[in-house]
């Protein structure tokens, strides 16, 4: 029988009978007829049937229908299954087989359910085996690692796989020992505890590098490089390499390896080959095949491999661009001195919030600093919407610590929309101070370019594009001030790489050192003798302001240097890693202020627990910061000795605003009150404690959106002569209309005229006063389904009259 005929005509006819049958099928018969149609490469509806059924699969069977799952990626109903066969007695080779389907169904409970199992049990497992459950444990999202998506980091389950890795070091194959690397470098595993048994898997993989495929000396040169083994690294490359078979992204990890070895060593044996390949790519136009995101993984590698004509080449036949690709040229075109012009004329126009940003700053801020800062504030309290910059209390710390440092050369790594970079240039220009801002994504820093013209600071803020990592190394001048906001994991990296550029007393602070954190970091310069670091406990930028820490650390000279080389104790890479993890999460989804404050109490009490214990001060931060000021060098000439004092105060004393102990177990409604008294915005009225015990009576969605419309009001929308008598009024609203708000109530329609002049629309005052008398986000919707319905011609004011009739009144609700 032909396979056109078996396909076209058998298998669709036996699968209508086995469907109508199916509820007569056992175990037995449903494994085997979901393996076969997997082996056959078949996308049965039969599959969907799998999870559904109460059947009594035995270890193989359950085996069995997990891998046909798995293998076609059918994850529906694949969550059932795993569960109700979670007492299913099942062999070594079995369990494997389990483990590795989960991690392809990306049935997450699954997964951590068999940890402990499979670890319990690796003896058993074959090297084969053991290949698969390190490539289980690092599959990410769709089935694949990255450091983005990193899979299930279980420090138990990787070193008891590693462990047993190393006992059976001779049985592992090629492909076995590049596939436990690339597991080990996608969650990187790399630590203190571990260093003896990785020298083993390394030394096992430049031992058997001769007798690797091009793909498998791809993958494993990526993972030594990412795990920091340049020696394994040169050797492993000593090999042969035939470049013909490797796809966009591997010739991309080659070269990226390339990198990280002296140029000598990544002209021989395979860097060789790889060099000479690229060269013909050039040539061939083969470099225009990749997808973006290899291209731009290559086209870093390019300046730094000297393929200037490579790079230019990609120069001269620019696609259209997007973020990532666009970022490596830019970066790549400052190293080498070509037009950056073209490159820009060439990105993408993005799609994200904070481009946004640029008209409503236009329309509604000055052309000064503070103004351009304060509409960017507006603009994140009037969307409800959170943007990393360091606002509030963060502000105050940032530009206490630069009166009392009065620094000429300042250096900002991660710019981001050109909020801190605005705020520090205003500061500093008034000594004749300048800042150079660093960011990876050109989209932000078109934004804060933007942002930063309008403040009419072009002068004094410089915005390069790059990452860090190419950017530092060619500053080409000294510092003596260091704003870290970029991610956590890259500080204690980005820091050594900036050593030769930092003055002799060079201070440096880190942003958002807890939430999500730089653990590695804190380890890193809390134990260097080289560096004296203090804590500083605060509330991050918003209306629902979340504990986090910011270090402080001051230069202790340029004498003899103490390296702080030791491997990083795996407590603290793993919660390096978790910090990591948390942040990807707050970028590709959305992250709750309460899940915010969670996390960030979870990594106090975890680095406590791990032995950083940072004495968070009230008067010894400020007196630090007193005798940080007088050991800075002073500006020369300086005119403005009134700048050392705001408001008559000493500018050391706004530490101490700053700088307290908050309660452990506060509440996000709590945490809110005190960044609210913070600010400041009611001419020292503050919120009391019966304004706090009338939020308790309301749920507290709707306390926080009380308080949200406190903030929008304190920030200019609107006047209110006492916060508390508005808040307590607006409790016993809610508790008047029986508590059932929907949420976010809108108590004076001032939120909701503001909107709707944003969006523009022009509204009578009837229609005004009927939106005030509705919760604030049932309002605001109804604005933006008016919107739409004005776009079609329609009036506003008749779409929202109908839309709150009394008939209508269930669907708005």
């Amino acid at each position: 029988m032909g396979a056109a005929t078996l396909h076209h005509e058998v298998l669709p006819r036996l699968q209508r009978d086995l469907r109508r049958q199916w509820h007569l099928c056992d175990g037995r018969h449903v494994s085997n007829v979901l393996w076969s149609l997997a082996r056959l490469a078949e996308h049965s509806p039969l599959f969907s049937l799998a999870g559904k059924l109460d059947l009594d699969f035995g270890g193989q069977e359950l085996a069995n229908t997990a891998w046909a799952l798995a293998t076609v990626r059918h994850a529906e109903n694949a969550e059932l299954l795993f569960r109700s066969q979670a007492q299913a007695r099942v062999s070594s080779q079995q369990l494997a087989n389990l483990f590795w389907a989960a991690a392809r169904l990306q049935v997450r409970t699954a997964l951590e359910g068999m940890a402990g199992e499979v670890a319990a049990r690796c003896g058993e497992l074959s090297a084969v085996q053991l290949g698969a459950a390190v490539w289980a444990c690092a599959a990410g999202q769709e089935g694949h690692g990255t450091k983005r998506h990193g899979g299930m980091r279980d420090p138990k389950l990787l070193l008891a796989l590693e462990e047993e890795a190393v006992a059976k070091r001779g049985e592992l194959s090629s492909r076995v020992l590049a596939n436990i690397l690339w597991g080990f470098a996608t969650l990187q595993w790399r630590s203190q505890e571990t260093q003896e048994l990785h020298a083993c898997i390394f030394d096992e993989a430049v031992q058997k590098r001769h007798c690797m495929r091009s793909q498998e000396l791809a993958m494993c040169a990526w993972a030594l490089a990412s795990l920091e083994a340049v020696e394994e690294l040169g050797r492993l490359l000593q090999a042969p390499l035939s470049m013909d078979a490797l796809e966009p992204r591997e010739t991309a990890s080659l070269a990226w390896a390339l990198t990280h070895l002296p140029a000598a060593a990544a002209a021989a044996g395979a860097g060789a080959a790889v060099l000479g390949a690229m060269r013909r790519m050039v040539r061939t136009r083969e470099l225009l095949g990749f997808d973006d995101r290899s291209l731009a993984a290559l086209v870093r590698s390019l300046p730094q491999l000297r393929l200037a004509e490579a790079f230019n080449s990609i120069l001269r036949r620019l696609p259209e661009l997007g973020a990532d690709l666009g970022g490596a040229l830019l970066c790549g075109a400052g190293q080498l001195g070509a037009d950056t012009g073209p490159i820009w004329a060439a990105l993408k126009p993005g799609e994200w919030r904070e481009e946004e940003l640029v008209p409503f700053v236009r329309a509604y801020a000055e052309e000064r600093p503070d103004s351009v800062l304060r509409a960017a504030e507006e603009f994140c309290a009037s969307r409800k919407v959170w943007m990393k910059v360091a606002g509030s209390q963060k502000a105050q710390l940032l530009e206490a610590l630069l009166r009392a440092t009065r620094p000429k050369r300042i250096l900002e790594v991660g710019c981001y929309v050109g909020f801190t970079a605005i705020r520090l240039a205003s500061t500093a220009q008034a000594w004749g101070g300048r800042v150079v801002s660093l960011e990876m994504d050109p989209t932000m820093a078109r934004v804060a370019n933007q942002l930063v013209s309008h403040a009419k600071l072009s002068e004094v803020v410089d915005i390069q594009v790059g990452h860090s990592e190419q950017l530092l190394p060619r500053l080409g001048q000294e510092f003596d001030f260091v704003f870290f906001d970029q991610r956590g994991s890259r500080f204690g990296r980005d820091l050594q790489l900036l050593e030769p550029w930092l003055a002799a007393q060079a201070v440096v602070l880190a942003d958002n050192v807890l939430k999500p954190g730089a653990p590695a970091f804190l380890w890193q310069i809390c134990g260097s003798q080289d560096w004296e670091t203090r804590v500083v406990e605060l509330l991050d930028f918003g209306p629902c302001g979340v504990l986090d820490w910011m270090s402080i650390s001051r230069r202790r000279g340029l004498g003899a240097h103490h390296a702080h080389h030791a491997q990083l104790p795996e407590s603290f890479a793993h919660l390096a890693w978790q910090a990591d993890e948390m942040r990807w999460r707050s970028i590709d989804g959305h992250v709750t202020p309460q899940q915010w404050d969670e996390f960030a109490r979870y990594m106090k009490a975890s680095l406590a627990k791990a032995g950083l214990r940072p004495h968070l001060q009230h008067m010894e931060d400020v007196e630090w910061l007193r005798d940080l000021g007088r050991c800075m060098p002073q500006a020369e000439g300086d005119q403005l000795a009134s700048e050392k004092k705001r408001a008559g105060q000493d500018p050391s004393s706004f530490v101490a605003c700053v700088v307290r102990q908050v309660p452990p177990d506060a509440s996000t409604v709590e945490m809110a009150i005190l960044d609210l008294n913070q600010k400041d915005l009611w001419q020292g009225q503050r919120l009391d404690a019966n304004s706090l015990l009338a939020l308790r009576c309301v749920p507290e969605e709707q306390a926080m959106d009380i308080l949200g419309s406190l903030f929008s009001k304190g920030s200019g929308k609107g006047v209110i002569r006492n916060p508390n008598d508005y808040l307590q009024a607006a409790v016993a609203k809610i508790m008047r209309d029986g508590g059932s708000s929907g949420g976010g109530m809108n108590f004076t329609g001032n939120q909701t005229r503001q909107r709707a002049q944003q969006l523009g629309l022009y509204l009578e005052d009837e229609t005004l006063q009927a939106l005030s008398k509705m919760p604030l986000r049932a309002s605001v919707k109804l604005l933006e389904g008016a919107v739409q319905a004005q776009s079609t011609g329609e009036d506003p004011n008749n779409f929202i009259t109908m839309e709150v009739s009394p008939n209508k009144k269930q669907r708005i609700g």
